[in-house]
């Protein structure tokens, strides 16, 4: 008996530290706001394992099908105006004991882990992910520095998981963040997207509509 629990502990302590670890947000050093004054575009985890936006989905999910085309509204906009966009991917490891706590994400370098082929795709820059916070990857990091980032504008999914960190990853280290509103898709519905949203704007970021990205636009 004493064993059994001594194996249940450990594997409780087991499962907390994946789970703080796939779901930690994540710090770095902050921005210099008077050099970094370019935007980007962000599109997060917008994949093939994403129900897709055919015409049944139209029918089937209305939300899902027009926040995907909200999105492409924002890509198509700062493609014209030859702005900087990052789509960011999330995927797992074959094989690890990591990959047993993430079910539902797709096996890196899988056909489930590609871009959807219903989002708009122009020469993409694509940053893949082992975690919630974008910002675990230093790729992501290196690539806005490279390009004189400090404003970036969000879209993508999960509101409640994925965006609600890599927003508070990016505020961690200075950046300007404003959350397109239409360009959020939450899976728990409208409801708990408002609630993220409010968090957001608590948090420093401000939330906007896609029709207004040109009144924000990096001079």
């Amino acid at each position: 008996m004493v064993a059994m629990g001594l194996f249940l502990v450990y594997l409780g302590l087991v499962f907390y530290n994946q789970f703080t670890y796939l779901h930690g947000v994540t710090r770095g050093e902050k921005i210099d706001g008077k050099t970094m004054s370019k935007d980007a575009l962000l599109v997060i985890d917008i994949q093939s394992s994403f129900p897709q936006a055919d015409e049944r989905l139209r029918v089937k999910s209305p939300s899902a099908y027009q926040f995907i085309q909200h999105v492409n509204t924002a890509i198509d906009y700062f493609n014209r105006r030859g702005g900087d966009i990052v789509y960011i991917a999330q995927v797992k490891e074959a094989g690890t004991l990591r990959s047993l706590f993430m079910p539902h994400i797709p096996v890196q370098g899988s056909k489930e882990a590609a871009l959807s082929p219903n989002l708009h795709q122009h020469q993409p820059q694509i940053i893949t992910k082992l975690r919630a916070d974008a910002f675990s990857n230093p790729e992501l990091r290196r690539h806005l520095d490279q390009r004189q980032v400090g404003k970036l504008f969000i879209t993508g999914m999960a509101a409640e998981v994925c965006v609600d960190f890599t927003i508070q990853g990016a505020i961690n280290r200075g950046y300007q963040v404003y959350v397109i509103r239409e360009g959020i898709f939450a899976l728990l519905g409208e409801e708990s997207k408002e609630k993220r949203l409010r968090k957001y704007a608590a948090l420093g970021a401000k939330i906007i509509s896609g029709a207004e990205l040109p009144k924000y636009d990096s001079e």
